[in-house]
């Protein structure tokens, strides 16, 4: 007879009977008898009621010391499976389910049914990078129109580009989540990655139209690679790293560990969750056009450490002076151009804005030149425009404009020659009726205010502090 498995029934009376016979086979235990594991093919240590079989070398081996343990049993519960006696379990039947009622059920010609957008029909794109090269130190752009589907992201379209069309094609290549790899596609600042074509730009006529280029705020080195060195190095100037002070802790299991509040913790780490340093910084309006602004990307980690507990108090008032300084945050000209690129900006912009208030709340809007400034800013920003009539109406405020009545200013200017020969004032009505100042003084500059950096240079001439 040839075994197959052997398995213990129940009733066993653990009277080591069958252990004295085949001991590489069988051990009893307190309550019954297992099949040791190394001679079951599935490695099991129990009654074997399953029926798992034996190993060949097994069988080979120990088939009659496995005969004369069931035979030497006085309960019988030890049931030998002969080779070929396994059967295997029938495969259960699929129940029919019934048809509802009145539902006439027809075959239909269907089309595939794209799933919640993750696959798109193939649009055409016309693709316009930016080349620059610094053997001939010229730059132009090269445009191609192609056929791609729109669910493939901006990163894969310039991989395929690259392998198709130019080899010579320059970008940074990696992960769609990675930083590095930060550009501008028709003005937004995007991972390009993690942005697919159909969304990026607006699907007219069956077709889009996409302007690459690299990132502002920092020097090309070749098509769409920038070197972002500069940023390392404004980093590590501005030394945000962590400087530890020395506080209490809780005991806990796994020792002593330090605490923080969890409102406390998500504000911070709300601070500098943003996806790309590099693009953080490009955001700002005023990083292309000033080496030593820091940027915002660097600002948001000094502006953590600093209101972050566990920091020292030496390090946060060396952080301090980082952001009062003439390259900190005063040198930002709008946050807003940092709020409006994607929802994570939008956090630090707001985290931006209260250090900018804390920065010039200690150092520049407290006397009355800080006013001006504020009255001047105010008014630029709200109107748009720099003239003559802004800054004698605004600047002061109100209530400043009725006190030049008095000390002055306003005399000096009414009698005043203008550089021109002309007259200051056109009409002295202008001063008293309103809308005062309108269209009363000559216009000695009156122009839009396009850049705001332009805005925040005339600002540093009138107040060196602002």
């Amino acid at each position: 007879m040839a075994i197959f498995s052997v398995y213990i029934d129940d009733g066993c009376i653990v009277c080591d009977a069958c252990e004295e016979t085949a001991p590489d086979v069988f051990e009893v235990t307190e309550d019954t008898c297992f099949i040791k594991p190394d001679v079951r093919l599935d490695g099991g240590y129990d009654r074997n009621v399953g029926k798992a079989g034996l190993k060949d070398d097994v069988i080979s081996a120990l088939s009659d010391d496995i005969l004369d343990a069931a035979d030497g049993c006085p309960v019988d519960v030890i049931i030998v499976v002969e080779e070929g006696a396994v059967e295997e379990p029938p495969e259960p039947e699929e129940a029919a389910a019934p048809e509802p009622e009145g539902v006439v059920v027809e075959e239909v010609a269907a089309e595939p049914v794209e799933m919640s957008g993750i696959t798109a029909v193939v649009i055409q794109a016309e693709i316009s990078i930016f080349r620059y090269d610094p053997v001939t130190a010229t730059t132009g752009r090269d445009t191609w129109i192609c056929a791609l589907p729109g669910h493939m992201s901006v990163l894969e379209a310039l991989r395929v580009l690259k392998a198709t069309h130019d080899g010579s094609l320059t970008f940074r290549d990696g992960p769609c989540d990675d930083p590095t790899t930060a550009i501008s596609v028709n003005g937004r600042l995007v991972l390009p990655g993690n942005v697919r074509l159909d969304s990026v730009a607006p699907n007219r006529e069956g077709g889009l139209r996409l302007r690459i280029e690299p990132l502002p705020a920092f020097d090309v080195l070749r098509d769409l690679t920038v070197d972002h060195w500069s940023l390392e190095r404004k980093r590590e100037s501005a030394k945000p790293w962590m400087v530890g002070a020395t506080r209490e802790g809780a005991d806990t299991a796994q020792g002593v560990m330090g605490t923080m509040d969890p409102v406390k913790a998500t504000g911070l780490h709300s601070m500098t969750d943003f996806a790309s340093a590099p693009l953080l910084h490009a955001c700002s309006d005023a990083t292309p056009y000033s080496d030593d602004y820091l940027g915002p990307a660097v600002l948001a980690g000094c502006w953590a450490r600093i209101n972050d507990p566990r920091t020292a108090d030496s390090s946060r008032a060396a952080l301090r002076a980082v952001l009062d300084s003439r390259s900190g945050i005063k040198a930002e000209t709008d946050l807003a151009s940092i709020r409006r690129q994607n929802g994570s900006s939008r956090a630090v912009a707001e985290a931006l804005l209260v250090a900018r208030t804390s920065t010039l709340s200690r150092d520049a809007f407290n006397g009355r030149h800080g006013k001006h400034v504020w009255w001047y800013c105010w008014t630029v920003k709200s109107s748009g425009r720099v003239n003559d009539t802004v800054i004698y109406r605004q600047v002061l405020g109100p209530m400043g404009l009725m006190g030049n009545l008095f000390s002055g200013v306003t005399a000096r200017m009414v009698f005043g020659f203008t550089r021109t020969g002309g007259r200051m004032f056109n009409d002295m009505l202008g001063m008293f009726a309103p809308p005062a100042g309108i269209g009363k003084m000559p216009k000695q500059f009156n122009s839009s205010v396009n850049n705001h950096h332009e805005v925040v240079a005339i600002f540093n001439e009138v107040d060196g502090r602002f």
